[in-house]
């Protein structure tokens, strides 16, 4: 009997510093360790559903690592390619095929420096902003998020603050929680599972001069969804994301009429490693 109480005791034992071991080594580094010369292809689709219209994109997304500085800042070309642009089942001309975004990131993912160029730059000098700087948001939908100094354990999360600005001039603060889920094996890679979340308020108004009106937004957006980083290699491998926004646009003219509409957006985003 004290024979089999000892073993059972050594099993208990046994079991409890393997969990703690892995308990232990459950924390990670979170960071983009691509090298110069890294270029890596990726497959993007948009899809957002609508009651009129409903539009969809899909393309190839090349990242290209052009350089690393003493400070390991990453000098990064992102070039879009093989894009369509499907409304309503009808493919038109997508403007940014062949286009390059040019930036500069740090391994935890902060942006210091971005230049659109090419037809890409004017499109972005038509919505406000002579760069890309201001609309956050496209590099989150490109699978770049803003990793913390220090290791993550399972369960814990982390906030980044941004300031978005919209084309009237005005901007609004969003933050987003991210949390890593756990561990998965996806295509090979062994990866870090991290939720994405976010549900900022939007209010803000817009003048239409030469309509005489101008229009007024209010409403909140919600952003969720699920990021696999191969933490070995320092890359991301996927992305898939919902953005819903639901909302109250009220139109008033100069004249004092006013047209109020309810509007709901959903979109779908897909990104994942070639």
């Amino acid at each position: 009997m004290k024979t089999k109480s000892v073993y059972k005791t050594l099993v208990l034992l046994i079991a409890f510093y393997f969990i703690l071991g892995v308990s232990e080594s459950s924390a990670v580094v979170l960071r983009y360790l691509d090298g110069a010369g890294t270029t890596l292809n990726y497959n993007l689709s948009l899809n957002n559903p609508g009651p009129q219209v409903t539009q969809n994109v899909t393309l190839t997304i090349t990242r290209e690592v052009t350089g690393v500085d003493a400070s390991e800042v990453m000098d990064i070309n992102t070039s879009f390619s093989n894009g369509i642009l499907v409304i309503n089942g009808a493919s038109k001309p997508f403007p940014v095929n062949g286009q390059v975004l040019n930036t500069r990131m740090t391994r935890l993912g902060e942006i210091i420096e971005t230049t659109a160029t090419g037809q890409y730059g004017n499109l972005v000098t038509q919505v406000g902003s002579s760069t890309v700087n201001a609309s956050t948001d496209i590099f989150r939908g490109l699978g770049i998020l803003e990793f913390p100094v220090s290791d993550v354990p399972v369960g814990g999360s982390w906030t980044v603050n941004r300031s978005q600005t919209l084309p009237n001039g005005d901007s609004f603060n969003i933050t987003y929680t991210y949390t890593l889920n756990g561990f998965v094996t996806h295509n090979g890679y062994d990866c870090a599972e991290i939720a994405v979340s976010s549900q900022p308020n939007i209010s803000f108004y817009q003048d239409f001069p030469d309509m005489r009106r101008g229009m007024q937004v209010n409403g909140v957006v919600k952003i969720s969804g699920t990021l696999l980083f191969a933490h070995g290699e320092g890359r991301i491998i996927k992305l898939d994301e919902t953005v819903e926004t639901n909302s109250v646009s009220t139109m008033v003219t100069f004249e004092g009429a006013a047209n109020v509409t309810p509007v709901y957006q959903k979109t779908s985003i897909a990104l994942e490693i070639q």
